[in-house]
Parts: structure tokens; sequence; C-alpha cells
């Protein structure tokens, strides 16, 4: 309980975006573990409700933390949802070079993105 207290909005969006860009989620397995999922999410209604489900769950997450540094709620949706889709386009990108590239550009590509969304979340934090 006493580390929940001193975890900041800004700390909690920054510690999910380690999470999404963490090194599991850019091993080979797992990249393409997601990207197969998500392909047959278009054509399996029961994998598309669970994509749904992630989806809302990491917007909301995204959100809970912004409204506590945002006082316009629909400035705070706004946020979360460009978070949320700079940590999905990132991640694929990241993902996709996996592929055609070296792991150490590809490493690089993964760190660069979270460096980004980072920066995105802190000027949004800072705008305020």
């Amino acid at each position: 309980a006493e580390c929940e207290q001193e975890l900041t909005p800004e700390l909690r969006l920054h510690m999910i975006v380690e999470t999404n860009f963490s090194y599991f989620q850019q091993s080979i397995s797992i990249t393409r573990t997601w990207l197969c999922f998500w392909a047959q999410a278009l054509h399996d209604p029961e994998l598309a409700r669970l994509q749904s489900v992630n989806s809302k769950r990491l917007q909301r997450n995204l959100l809970y933390s912004y409204k506590q540094v945002i006082s316009d709620e629909k400035q705070a949706l706004t946020a979360a949802n460009m978070t949320a889709a700079m940590i999905d386009g990132f991640w694929l990108r990241s993902s996709l070079s996996q592929a055609s590239s070296d792991s150490s550009k590809s490493n690089d590509e993964f760190a660069q993105a979270e460096k980004l969304c980072k920066q995105f979340i802190s000027m949004q934090c800072q705008q305020v």
C-alpha cells in the first residue's frame, strides 16, 4: 500500500508503457503469437471479443491516470486514446521490423518506441 501512495499518475502511465514494451513482449514467440491473434480476431467472434476486452482495459487504465492530471474529461479521454494508439502502433511497427532485421536493431526500435510513448505522456501531463 505504501508504494501505491508514492506512484504518481505520470509514473503509472510510464509503467503501463514499460509493460507493453517489456522484453517479454518483444520476444519473437510472443510477437508472433500476438500477430496471429490479431489476424484471427478478424475472423473469430470470440477472439474479437477478447481483443476488445484487452483494448478497453488498456484504454481504461490509461484514462484512470490521465483523469488525475487532466481535469477536462474529454481531453483526458483523447490523451488515453492517443496513447493507446501509439502503444499499439509502435509495438506493431517494432514487431514487424523484427522479422526483417537483426535483433539489435529490433531492440533499438522497441526502445525508441517506448521512449516516444513516454515523451508523449510527459507532454500531456505537463500541459495541465
